[in-house]
């Protein structure tokens, strides 16, 4: 299972979301892996095969990731706080607090709603930590360069 950015149908037309997927191929030709949504918007339907780049997929739930940290970027489930049930889309979130057993994040969606989810409920913004592991890097190297 992966988090994918699919573009999806949307109500103004085609529209880009993390969804929970799985992985179902890898077509060498395109580079890029064969994946279906896992709560495609219409059951009991041959679900629709969408080829998805390498840098557009993340594990998930990554159970091998270092802990979250306040104020780290985030794609997380949106818990829904009547039913108990989460989305199976990712939204861009910001962590504002984590547990003392790593197991729990309150996180910040974008319009400003503050939510609890479980830790494997939330993901890495794909690429952000390669830029963090570059940051730290150029700061050893070249103190100076380090906020450029």
């Amino acid at each position: 299972t992966v988090a994918a950015l699919l573009t999806l149908p949307g109500d103004e037309g085609p529209e880009r979301h993390w969804v929970i997927a799985r992985a179902v191929g890898f077509d060498r030709a395109r580079d890029a892996y064969a994946v279906v949504d896992e709560n495609p918007e219409v059951p009991n339907v041959t679900p629709e095969v969408h080829l998805v780049p390498l840098h557009e997929l993340t594990r998930y739930p990554d159970l091998l990731a270092a802990p979250f940290v306040p104020g780290e970027r985030v794609l997380s489930l949106y818990p829904d706080e009547e039913t108990g049930e989460t989305t199976t889309a990712f939204y861009p979130a910001i962590v504002v607090a984590v547990s003392p057993d790593e197991s729990q994040l309150s996180v910040r969606f974008e319009g400003g709603d503050e939510r609890a989810v479980f830790s494997f409920h939330a993901v890495r913004v794909p690429g952000d930590d390669v830029l963090a592991r570059a940051r730290r890097s150029l700061a050893n190297d070249w103190p100076d360069a380090a906020g450029a």
